[in-house]
């Protein structure tokens, strides 16, 4: 409602020489290094920084003036938004645009780009004060980011918004700043102040907050009794386990909640603070959407159990998404963790993110097994990758999705595990009965998987006749220090039983397969393309691996023969090292051969 469409206008010269009368809405630039009376080339080559920088900040303040002097005859203008970011003004700019914001009356939405403009505290307060002038504002926002305001300079941000009645929708960016636990209460208090907030955002990334300030901005906002929409994004500060406990248990005086985003990574979190964090939320009875980002933090299993016990207790989640990569797991708790989705007959759409969270066996299982009472979801990821799950991990999830008849999007990432392949045999072998499965995204790099579980995941497939979308990774890449130890191991026969069951999904339209670091042979690729070529439905398909070029000519030649395809892409690096004398358009001739085909993306 409030997202600007269409950016009519790019400078402020030719924003003023335009019919001003006309405009309904208008979106200024005034940076100075995109336009303006010199040759860009030139005047950046001629000019040192210090000169850049002063020409840019005489330019947005000139800008300002003029503008503050034609307003009066924008009688329709409704939207405004004014971006100064990188014009490097300081506290000059205060004046000037002060002069702009008390002719915006009738403005009702305003967006407002100060970042990176070395303002400090005396600009912050008189901006502030400007925007009292703004009396019909429904939709404000304000980036601030990485300047060089204090607690004294953001102590009145939101203090003169008394007269801003019609204020509902509120988007603030002060990340990068020299914020701290006064400041952080300050503002939050000021905030508390406006009962008539629907929505707000918040973003205080990299500030210096600790425990008081999160628990000052979580008695500002317990008091904004209307919220419906609340997203916070406070990482890289040191918040802490009091900070997260008494900002969450504040978070529960606003029952009107529908919709809460939280983003606490790198915080120094731990057991007590992730416990606390979501302990009120259950009284956030309208709670549908949640997105908690507590990654990198020093969550271990008791913290794990009371996140999954408080989030089990909101109902009414229909769209979830927990990122907690990079903290530290094990088999303890792991059924604990799992009351999250107890009671999640209403979740529709999943996204749980638990990368490199010492994740075992147990705890795989634990948490496949408490995922089958989401009897209703239809969108779900989940983010495994560098873990320790095994066989077992693999056949507990198996055993889970044999009950999701409801599910049309799936995206499991379990790269760097060990699923081997036994593992790799079972994992799929249940999604035949998810008969509105569509859309299917698989990663299995660096999980000791050979020919036997190639061929295995290849049958499994091939009885997902309801599947239209499929992406499979078996690629190996270096990202870990156990990376060969643990790379797929995938010959000819592998390769032929895996594309020999994919052509069996008669419904498959889209098809993306990547194979880097298999070492592809001839053979290899030319049953690659002999499997293929029994997808007769395929609409796309993209293939990405490293071969030499005449593995390449192999795989063209065995599909030009037999396959008819509208799109193909490619994503090939050559092993030049093979003596190669093939050149790179040969190859491209080859596949061009491929009938029917109209589209085509060949990277290589």
């Amino acid at each position: 409602m409030h997202h600007f469409q269409e950016r009519k206008y790019i400078s402020i010269e030719d924003f003023l020489i335009s019919s001003l009368s006309s405009h309904t809405e208008a979106i200024i630039d005034f940076r100075y290094r995109y336009y303006g009376d010199y040759d860009e080339e030139k005047y950046f080559s001629d000019s040192d920084e210090e000169t850049l920088v002063k020409a840019s900040s005489q330019h947005a303040i000139k800008g300002l003036q003029n503008l503050s002097k034609v307003l009066v005859n924008c009688t329709n203008l409704q939207k405004l938004e004014l971006d100064l970011s990188k014009s490097e003004t300081g506290d000059e700019i205060s004046q000037a645009l002060g002069s702009v914001l008390e002719k915006c009356s009738n403005i009702s939405s305003l967006n407002l780009y100060i970042n990176k403009n070395r303002i400090g505290d005396k600009c912050a307060q008189e901006i502030d004060s400007a925007f009292a002038c703004c009396l019909n504002l429904s939709y404000l926002k304000v980036l601030l980011c990485d300047n060089l305001i204090s607690d004294k300079g953001v102590r009145n941000i939101c203090s003169n918004f008394e007269n801003l009645t019609k204020l509902t929708t509120l988007d603030i960016s002060l990340c990068d700043n020299k914020i701290g636990d006064q400041g952080t209460s300050d503002l939050s208090t000021n905030l508390g102040k406006y009962k008539n907030l629907s929505f707000l955002t918040l973003w205080l990334r990299q500030c210096q907050i600790g425990c008081g300030g999160a628990s000052g901005l979580g008695f500002g906002l317990s008091q904004c009794i209307n919220l419906q929409i609340l997203k916070l994004y406070l990482s890289y500060n040191q918040i802490g386990d009091q900070g997260a406990s008494d900002l969450g248990s504040s978070l529960g005086e606003c029952t009107k909640l529908n919709d809460l985003q939280l983003e606490l990574g790198n915080n120094k979190i731990g057991d007590i603070g992730a416990s606390g964090l979501c302990s009120t939320l259950s009284n956030c009875v309208n709670l549908t959407n949640l997105l908690l980002i507590v990654q990198d933090n020093q969550i271990g299993y008791a913290g794990a159990i009371g996140l999954g016990s408080s989030i089990g207790q909101c109902t009414s989640i229909q769209n979830l998404e927990i990122q907690l990569r990079n903290n530290k797991f094990s088999g303890y708790g792991a059924s604990d963790f799992g009351k999250a989705f107890k009671n999640s007959s209403n979740l529709q759409d999943l996204v749980l993110d638990l990368y490199k969270c010492q994740i075992d066996d147990q705890f795989a299982s634990y948490l496949f097994h408490s995922l089958r009472n989401c009897i209703n979801i239809k969108d779900m990821t989940l983010q495994l990758y560098g873990n320790n799950i095994g066989i077992i991990g693999a056949s507990s999830f198996s055993h889970a999705f044999a009950s999701f008849s409801n599910l049309e999007f799936l995206e499991l990432n379990l790269m760097y595990n060990q699923i081997e392949d036994e593992g790799a045999s079972i994992l799929l072998s249940t999604l035949e009965n998810c008969s509105k499965l569509l859309y299917l995204r698989v990663q299995l790099g660096n999980n000791k998987i050979g020919d036997e579980g190639a061929i295995g995941i290849g049958n499994q497939l091939a009885k997902c006749n309801q599947v239209q979308e499929l992406t499979l990774s078996l690629s190996n890449y270096d990202f870990e220090d156990n990376s060969i130890k643990s790379q797929n191991q995938i010959g000819p026969k592998g390769i032929y039983g895996l594309s020999f069951g994919i052509a069996k999904c008669k419904n498959l339209q889209n098809l993306e397969l990547s194979f880097y670091d298999i070492q592809i042979n001839e053979e290899t690729a030319s049953n690659l393309g002999s499997g293929l070529s029994y997808c007769k439905n395929l609409s796309k398909l993209t293939l990405n691996m490293n071969f030499s070029k005449s593995c390449a000519l192999l795989l063209g030649s065995a599909l030009i023969n037999s396959i008819q395809l509208p799109t193909l892409n490619l994503g090939f690096t050559f092993d030049y090292n093979q003596g190669d004398q093939v050149s790179d358009q040969t190859i491209r001739n080859k596949f061009l051969k491929i009938k029917r085909l109209v589209n085509h993306d060949f990277n290589f």
